[in-house]
């Protein structure tokens, strides 16, 4: 997978050590606070699928089961927009790489979309590359390329990037199903 360059460009948020502190903290009273001194619990809303559905951490859960980035750009306005949020997390494309046909630029330009309509709004974007996918050979491939093409529309546009995907590889311990990620 290409590793992403520190640029002013593409900012790693969470480097892997943060990244597993945040997912384990679940019930321990998890309070980020933005550079803005904003709770990003209360102003982010995450969008995505059956990963980000069964996570119990952001208070604005938009994760549906099944969707794909389609169906995630589909409901994407009425989920995001109006409900005064600041920023928006988005985790899509697990489901896409199990389509037959798989075609990662469809997958790249419904992200893209997503981001222009929260833009637009004046809400901020962070993306995230998909997980490894430890469930079947050719879905990995495909996570593999399309997370290249992600980290491309990342620093393309300027966006914060969570990189689920170098945190987490190598770590089959770390998922249920080969999916969906446990509880650590």
């Amino acid at each position: 997978m290409m590793r992403p360059r520190k640029s002013t460009a593409f900012v790693l948020l969470l480097s892997g050590s943060a990244l597993m502190i945040a997912l384990t903290a679940c019930g321990s009273g998890y309070h980020v606070v933005t550079p803005f001194g904003q709770s990003i619990n209360r102003t982010t809303v995450f969008m995505g699928d059956s990963i980000t559905a069964y996570w119990s951490l952001p208070d604005h859960n938009a994760g549906r089961s099944s969707q794909t980035t389609g169906q995630m750009l589909d409901r994407f306005a009425s989920d995001v927009l109006g409900h005064n949020y600041k920023r928006v997390v988005i985790l899509g494309g697990t489901n896409d790489t199990r389509l037959n046909p798989f075609v990662a630029s469809d997958v790249v330009e419904n992200l893209s979309e997503m981001t222009a309509i929260a833009q637009s709004a004046g809400i901020e974007v962070i993306l995230c590359t998909v997980p490894p996918n430890f469930s079947d050979a050719q879905s990995e491939e495909r996570v593999v390329d399309l997370n290249q093409q992600i980290v491309a529309l990342a620093a393309a546009k300027g966006l914060i990037l969570v990189d689920y995907f170098s945190v987490l590889e190598g770590r089959p311990d770390y998922f249920i199903d080969g999916i969906h990620p446990n509880e650590f």
